[in-house]
């Protein structure tokens, strides 16, 4: 398989929701492990980890921040991105449930054969 970026919505997809009071709040949300163990198998596979989030509008400090809680979760990705994402697949909490059970890293992959062979087919027209 072609290596793909994958970008990951933070909050509410790889972590619980976030309500900041203070900046210091973006520290205390809870990982989803399930994506945890997601992500690292996709990073190993050799894809490209995007990491999209809105929380600079949470203060000055939230991209510092929101950096020392990927490190601190040990959750690898080859950027962070705090405006619009450019990306081949994008997950996130609007595009289909990350508490499902079924989405694991083997969908992942298929979903991306699925999207190239309806692309590559005659059947595929673009808008």
């Amino acid at each position: 398989m072609r290596v793909k970026t994958i970008a990951f919505d933070l909050d509410n997809t790889l972590c619980s929701s976030i309500r900041v009071k203070h900046p210091e709040d973006i520290l205390r949300v809870k990982p989803r492990q399930k994506w945890l163990l997601i992500i690292r198998e996709l990073k190993n596979r050799g894809h490209k980890i995007v990491i999209f989030t809105s929380r600079d509008s949470c203060g000055k400090d939230a991209r510092k921040l929101t950096k020392l809680w990927l490190d601190e979760h040990n959750i690898p990705y080859d950027s962070l991105i705090t405006n619009k994402p450019h990306y081949d697949i994008f997950i996130g909490d609007r595009l289909f449930s990350s508490h499902r059970d079924w989405c694991t890293v083997r969908f992942i992959e298929l979903w991306i054969r699925y999207i190239r062979s309806s692309i590559n087919s005659t059947k595929y027209r673009s808008r």
